[in-house]
């Protein structure tokens, strides 16, 4: 039977197997292998061939899609601001506190550590900065409703704000390994992407020339004998001062955060990282859905929910941070102002709790209003799976562990030895 249609594709597929009859089912008698290979070669032909005419008419349809999701947005983007004004606000206001204290106390005492050449200062000013624009990243996905991310980008505010807390305890004994490890860490970066390049899996050029990249060689050489081996490990600018009392450790961050006593905050740490890193825990569960969903929804855009801890993270870390940089030089003023950091910080977890069980109750009352952010999960119906440990276990954060442990402790005692340093 001959074939009384034709498609281009299907006859350059022919054409490809060595076929001139009309009749199909010469197909059949094709080895497996060939005929397997000619198909995969004419489906990859046909995709590239049909791909530009899809993205155009994606691209005609592009402008009636952005007014309809930005129209999504500002109304969901209203519902959330009625949900959670009071946390926002709260943090809003800590953030411009804790960036204007740092700006004052450098406008005072920066023209003098710049004069002694105080490396600790400098390292602490740029880490409080640093901070600062790092709190008011995670209060911008907090207002988009991605309480998750925000989670996750104050994970790296807490390492931050370890890392100050150990310099300032240690002084210039941590500071200065902690500017001198930059050399090791862009040294571990240029190797990396020079083996890639050599290769050939990256394209270009060098990152630096022959001679810059032997002159950073023999420096972190040099740092490598003056040091030891430890400081080529990723936190091995704390060994120096940690050595004093520990002379075999290898530290890790874990090391530093027991140091200073900010290990009161890992488990949360640890449930940031569930929104860094690929594993199992990130898609099987999301604090920025309450418990009678998860399991249930799966998330592909913002949600309602699971704001209050990221902030009340947020504020206990900002807060350390900038304690971390006033007591270096602390006046009256300084004194008051980090007291009343404390309170505002107290004042966003407080908030934050009030919200949470808002937020909890409206998404148990009204479903509805809410399923065009999530797509169900197909295996949803038949999963016998227990729901998150993490629900199961542990309700906000200042019910797991109460505030004054988590936030006030650490602040509140490194600031009152400060004090009592000066008036011995």
């Amino acid at each position: 039977m001959s074939r009384d249609w034709h498609d281009p594709q299907v006859d350059a597929l022919l054409e490809r197997l060595g076929l001139t009859a009309d009749n199909p089912r010469e197909l059949l008698n094709l080895p497996e292998g060939q005929f397997s290979e000619a198909l995969a070669e004419a489906v990859l032909q046909a995709s590239a061939a049909v791909a530009p005419d899809v993205r155009d008419g994606l691209r005609r349809d592009a402008a009636d899609m952005r007014q309809r999701r930005r129209a999504a947005r500002a109304s969901f983007e209203q519902e959330l601001h009625v949900i959670w004004q009071e946390t926002l606000d709260e943090l809003q206001a800590l953030i411009e506190a804790a960036r204007d204290s740092g700006e004052l106390f450098h406008e005072r005492v920066g023209a003098d550590a710049a004069a002694d050449e105080d490396i600790t200062y400098a390292v602490l000013l740029r880490l409080h900065a640093r901070g600062c624009r790092m709190a008011e990243e995670s209060f911008v996905l907090l207002q988009a409703g991605f309480g998750q991310a925000a989670m996750a980008r104050w994970r790296s505010l807490h390492e931050l704000t370890v890392c100050g807390m150990f310099i300032y305890r240690y002084g210039d004994r941590a500071a200065q390994p902690y500017l001198d490890h930059d050399a090791v860490v862009s040294l571990a970066a240029m190797n990396e992407h020079e083996k890639l390049r050599v290769d050939g899996r990256l394209h270009g050029e060098p990152l630096i020339d022959a001679d810059e990249r032997e002159h950073l060689e023999q420096v972190v050489a040099s740092l490598r004998e003056q040091y030891g081996r430890s400081f080529m490990r990723a936190y091995g600018w704390a060994a120096p001062a940690l050595r004093v009392t520990r002379p075999n450790i290898e530290p890790n961050f874990a090391d530093i955060e027991n140091e200073v006593e900010l290990d009161q905050l890992r488990p949360w740490y640890r449930m940031a990282n569930h929104a860094v890193h690929g594993g199992p825990k990130g898609i099987t569960w999301t604090p920025d859905l309450s418990a009678h969903r998860q399991g249930d929804s799966l998330l592909a855009g913002p949600g309602f929910d699971g704001l209050a801890d990221p902030a009340e993270c947020v504020a206990i870390s900002l807060v350390q941070a900038t304690i971390n940089l006033l007591m270096l030089s602390p006046g009256l003023d300084d004194i008051l102002v980090m007291r009343t950091l404390l309170l505002m910080s107290e004042d966003v977890a407080n908030a934050g709790l009030v919200c949470e069980r808002d937020s909890t109750a409206r998404s148990r009352t009204a479903p509805s209003n809410r399923q065009h952010h999530r797509r169900r999960d197909p295996r949803s119906q038949r999963s016998t799976a227990p729901r998150s440990a993490y629900q199961a276990s542990a309700g906000p954060l200042t019910e797991l562990v109460p505030f004054s442990t988590c936030t006030a402790a650490p602040c509140e005692q490194t600031l009152v030895q400060h004090l009592r340093g000066r008036a011995r």
